[in-house]
């Protein structure tokens, strides 16, 4: 659990709620950044070689009468225009820049937001058209990115 000071993660707490939510989450993606400035990651860790690092700024807001709702990274897709996807790196620290949304299981309280960056290797030179959030059993919501 991460600590209150921790920007990326909700600091409310109160009594456990039903384990039926009344009300679904919210989830934005607020900005898409691409390539991004001071990250210097091994070249491994994405699918391309000599790739660009790039972030995607996400927030997710849970109802004030919903139970708690655990976040992570694994939902979120960047979708290239000839289909390829791309699924963020999965990494806290080693540079990635700050605040980092949890890797697996993070937890918004209710009446609670939590927002962070999700980093992304991309092939340089490529962009993707669209940001996927796809949760099992909801529909999946996509966002356009805008053109550099």
């Amino acid at each position: 659990m991460a600590s209150p000071a921790d920007p990326c993660h909700d600091s409310t707490s109160g009594p456990r709620r039903p384990l039926v939510a009344r009300h679904a989450p919210t989830t934005t993606a607020v900005s898409y950044t691409q390539p991004v400035k001071g990250v210097h990651l091994p070249t491994n860790l994405a699918d391309f070689s000599d790739p660009e690092w790039a972030v995607l700024e996400v927030t997710t807001c849970a109802d004030a009468d919903s139970t708690d709702v655990i976040v992570a990274q694994s939902p979120w897709t960047l979708r290239l225009e000839d289909g390829t996807e791309v699924k963020p790196l999965g990494l806290r620290g080693y540079g990635i820049p700050a605040p980092v949304c949890p890797v697996s299981a993070g937890t918004v309280r209710p009446g609670g937001c939590l927002r962070g960056k999700l980093t992304f290797g991309m092939a340089k030179g490529s962009r993707p058209d669209r940001i996927v959030y796809d949760v099992r059993r909801r529909p999946a919501v996509t966002w356009s990115v805008p053109r550099a």
